[in-house]
């Protein structure tokens, strides 16, 4: 088996993951457009043939909307 194939969820990448599309939705709890608009929002979006964002990315993104929000 090749190691370089990315396995749900997300890729280890140092210490995080690459988190596609499907991996934000279950995360969140959000349909997959819903999803991938809060890829976009956070302003670190990899897109390559799919939309990814780092895992440390997203959870820095949503932590800055929980403290917006309180």
């Amino acid at each position: 088996m090749d190691e370089n194939v990315c396995k749900p969820p997300g890729c280890a990448i140092g210490n995080t993951r690459l988190l596609g599309i499907d991996d934000v939705s279950e995360v969140t709890g959000t349909c997959a457009v819903t999803a991938s608009k809060i890829i976009d929002e956070t302003g670190r979006a990899i897109t390559l043939r799919r939309k990814y964002v780092l895992e440390s990315a997203l959870m820095d993104y949503l932590h800055e909307m929980e403290a917006v929000n309180v």
